[in-house]
C-alpha cells in the first residue's frame, strides 16, 4: 500500500525535476532546439503527474484502488528517473565551449543524407563517446511519442513538417577537436541504413541460415560442451533438456550477434562511402586501438579490413593514396577469434558486404565519382597550408550537392592532418612545432572557417537566383 507521506515524497521530486528543466531551459541556447527537448521531458512529468493525480482522485471517492493506485506510484516513480537520465544527455548543449559553428553544415549534411530536414544540438558528453541520436526515435523508445508530439504541436510548427532533432554527444575533453566529426558519418550511417532495412535483414537471415549449414558439425560440438557446462551446475537437468537449453541460446546468440555487427557494418560501408579512410583515422583517435570487439560490436580488425576492401573496390583513387597507409597499418591481424560464433558472424558480414554495396550507391558522395578528387583535396590543402579556409576553391551548386561539402571538408582536412610533411610545414610556418595539438586545433578552425564561407556563399547564390527569377 502506497502511504500518504509516499505520495508527498514522489510529487515532490517530480516538481523539483520540473524546475530543474524550466531552470536549464530558461537560460539562452543559440538554437531553439533545446527549448523543444526540455519542453518535451515536461510534459512527460506533467502527464504522468496527472495520470498520477487523477487515480489519487478515483480511490478516494471509490475507496479502493489501491492496487491501481500502488502501479502508478511505481510507474511515475521509474518514469521521473527515466526523465532525468534523459535532462543529463541535454543538459550541456550551452557550453561556451561547444562550436556551434559546425551545427549548420552538419544539420545539411545529414539533410542531404537522409532526405529529410535535420537540425544537430551537440552536447558535451563526460564519456568519451561520440553518438548521434535522433530526439523523436528516442521518445518513441521510452514510449513518450505523445508527449514529443504535443510538444512539437505547441512549437508553432507543423508536426509533419518539423526538422528532426539530432542530439549530437561529442566528448567533453575534446570539444574543440574538429576533425573527429568524420564520426558524424558512421552515427548517420545508422538512420541512412534504414531506408534498406527489409533487404539487410533478407540477406542477413539468408547468409546466417547458410553459415548454419557450413558449421554444422562445429556448432553441435558447441552446443554439446555448453550442455555439459549446464549439466554440470548440479541444477538436475536432463541430458536432452540441457542440449535444447542449449540449442536454444547458441542459435539465439549467433542471430543476436548477427544483427548487431551487420547494423554495424552498413553504418561503417556509408561512413567509407561519405569520408573513406578519415572514419578509421577519427575511430583511432576515439578508441585508442580498443577494438577487440563484443556481442554488440565487431573487432576492429575486421571493420577495418572489411571497409578497406570496400574503399579498394568502390573508391579506387581514395584507395590507392598512400597518406591512408597509417591508418591500416596493424589492423587486419586481429580479425580471427577463438569464439566460434564470432567466426561465423565475422564470415557472414565479409560475404554480406559484398551483397549489399550495390544499396550504397545510393549514397550520395563526393570521394566515389568525383573527377580529379586528388587534384581538389590538394588545392584544398594549399589553402589550409596558407591558413586560408579549404573550401576557398569550391563553388556552392545551389542545390542538394552542397550538402556534401560537410564530409568533403573532414576528408580534406584529415588527409591534410595524415600528410605529414605538409602538416609539419604548416605548424613549422606558425611555430607550433613542439606543440602539435595547437596546430590541430588552428586546422579544426580553418575546417569550420570554411564549412561557415561556404554555407554563406550558397546561400548567396541561391537567394540571387531566386531574385533573378522574381525579376
Amino acid at each position: 500500500m502506497v502511504t500518504p507521506w509516499q505520495i508527498e515524497c514522489l510529487l515532490a521530486r517530480a516538481r523539483s525535476l520540473r524546475a530543474e528543466i524550466q531552470r536549464i531551459a530558461d537560460k539562452d541556447h543559440p538554437y531553439r532546439e533545446p527549448g523543444i527537448i526540455y519542453d518535451a521531458l515536461k510534459e512527460v512529468i506533467d502527464s504522468r503527474v496527472r495520470a498520477f493525480d487523477d487515480a489519487l482522485r478515483l480511490g478516494r471517492k471509490s475507496g479502493d484502488g489501491g492496487r491501481l493506485l500502488a502501479r502508478l506510484f511505481n510507474e511515475t516513480r521509474d518514469e521521473l528517473e527515466k526523465v532525468n537520465l534523459e535532462l543529463v544527455k541535454a543538459m550541456r548543449v550551452d557550453s561556451a565551449r561547444i562550436p556551434f559553428e559546425i551545427l549548420r553544415a552538419m544539420s545539411a549534411a545529414a539533410e542531404n543524407l537522409l532526405g529529410e530536414k535535420c537540425r544537430a544540438v551537440v552536447r558535451l558528453d563526460p564519456q568519451y563517446n561520440y553518438s548521434i541520436e535522433g530526439c523523436e526515435e528516442r521518445f518513441k523508445a521510452l514510449k513518450w511519442e505523445p508527449a514529443w508530439r504535443k510538444t512539437l504541436a505547441e512549437s508553432g510548427d507543423n508536426g509533419e513538417k518539423q526538422s528532426a532533432i539530432l542530439l549530437v554527444g561529442f566528448p567533453s575533453a575534446d570539444a574543440g577537436a574538429i576533425l573527429l566529426h568524420a564520426l558524424a558519418a558512421h552515427e548517420l550511417g545508422h538512420a541512412a541504413g534504414n531506408r534498406w532495412r527489409d533487404e539487410i535483414e533478407s540477406v542477413r537471415s539468408e547468409l546466417v541460415a547458410a553459415a548454419k549449414g557450413q558449421y554444422g558439425s562445429k556448432l553441435v560440438e558447441h552446443i554439446q560442451a555448453s550442455a555439459r557446462s549446464m549439466m554440470g551446475l548440479g541444477l538436475g537437468v536432463g541430458k536432452s533438456d540441457a542440449y535444447e537449453s542449449a540449442a536454444r541460446s547458441v542459435v539465439e546468440r549467433l542471430e543476436r550477434i548477427a544483427e548487431a555487427w551487420f547494423e554495424e557494418l552498413v553504418a561503417d560501408l556509408v561512413a567509407a562511402r561519405l569520408v573513406g579512410p578519415a572514419f578509421l583515422a577519427a575511430f583511432d583517435r576515439l578508441n585508442l586501438g580498443a577494438g577487440q570487439g563484443s556481442d554488440e560490436h565487431p573487432p576492429s580488425g575486421l571493420r577495418s579490413e572489411i571497409i578497406s576492401t570496400y574503399i579498394a573496390d568502390e573508391i579506387t583513387e581514395v584507395a590507392t593514396d598512400p597518406v591512408w597507409r597509417i591508418v591500416y597499418e596493424g589492423k587486419h591481424q586481429s580479425s580471427g577469434s577463438k569464439d566460434l560464433l564470432w567466426e561465423i558472424v565475422a564470415g557472414v558480414c565479409r560475404e554480406g558486404a559484398t551483397r549489399i554495396r550495390p544499396m550504397l550507391r545510393d549514397v550520395p558522395s563526393r570521394l566515389s565519382g568525383e573527377p580529379g578528387l586528388g587534384q581538389i583535396v590538394s588545392v584544398m590543402e594549399t589553402h589550409l597550408e596558407n591558413g586560408t579556409p579549404p573550401t576557398v576553391p569550391l563553388t556552392p551548386a545551389g542545390d542538394s550537392k552542397d550538402g556534401q561539402i560537410f564530409w568533403l571538408v573532414m576528408y580534406a582536412g584529415w588527409h591534410f592532418r595524415l600528410s605529414l610533411d605538409r602538416f609539419d610545414a604548416f605548424a613549422r610556418r606558425f611555430g607550433w612545432q613542439d606543440d602539435l595539438e595547437r596546430a590541430e586545433t588552428a586546422l579544426g578552425s580553418l575546417m569550420l572557417h570554411g564549412l561557415q564561407s561556404f554555407e554563406l556563399r550558397a546561400r548567396w547564390k541561391t537567394s540571387g537566383e531566386s531574385i533573378r527569377r522574381v525579376d
